[in-house]
């Protein structure tokens, strides 16, 4: 049973972290590192640029699992921060399935996403995992995916970070392979990353 169970939220965690909807902003642009607004919620904060939309999406998960997550109090989101012309994201995902985490080790995370990656019609590659680095001053393992859209290719960056047993994010930066200066940037918003790993599951 416990083995349907990590199955099933599995999907879940690979749904939240394929999602790429943009909406667009008529703002002026600022200096693209100018890292001037801050979004903060029970989970999570990170600064962003002035002119970025962000949207929190509450997690929901599968009718099936869903009433076991109730009576379990677990709770997860998907936060997800985009550039005016929406080349460059940062997506954060909180996992509605922490509290199956496996030994707490990040590397199987990202082991797990790159599985259902691979089904995806515009996925074309994939890195090998960094394993045994930090992320918001927790462990991490970091792995990148490629798309090709049939007229460009994007990078997915994504960090596993596992605050404490029982907890797990996923930081994503997407951006054009092209676009060295769009994945600085997302590197330097995760860098403002802090997680209250003492807030409700």
């Amino acid at each position: 049973m416990k083995k349907i169970f990590i199955l099933l939220l599995s999907i879940c965690i690979i749904s939240s972290c394929n999602s790429n909807n943009k909406k667009t902003t008529n703002k002026e642009p600022l200096p693209k590192d100018s890292l001037a607004q801050k979004y903060e919620n029970e989970f999570l904060s990170i600064m962003y640029p002035q002119n970025w939309t962000t949207e929190w999406t509450d997690n929901d998960p599968d009718e099936s699992i869903k009433s076991i997550l109730d009576s379990l109090g677990v709770k997860g989101g998907t936060l997800e921060l985009w550039s005016p012309d929406n080349r460059i994201g940062v997506k954060i995902v909180k996992s509605v399935s922490g509290w199956l985490d496996p030994n707490g080790n990040p590397k199987i995370w990202c082991e797990m996403s790159a599985v259902g990656k691979q089904n995806n019609d515009y996925f074309i590659g994939m890195s090998d995992i960094t394993d045994s680095i930090t992320l918001a001053g927790y462990p991490a393992a970091q792995i990148t995916f490629s798309y090709y859209n049939g007229q460009d290719t994007l990078l997915q960056s994504q960090y596993a970070i596992v605050p404490q047993i029982g907890e797990l994010y996923y930081a994503n930066i997407i951006h054009m392979i092209s676009d060295k200066e769009g994945y600085l940037l997302g590197r330097k918003m995760l860098q403002t990353l802090h997680l209250k790993v003492n807030a409700k599951k």
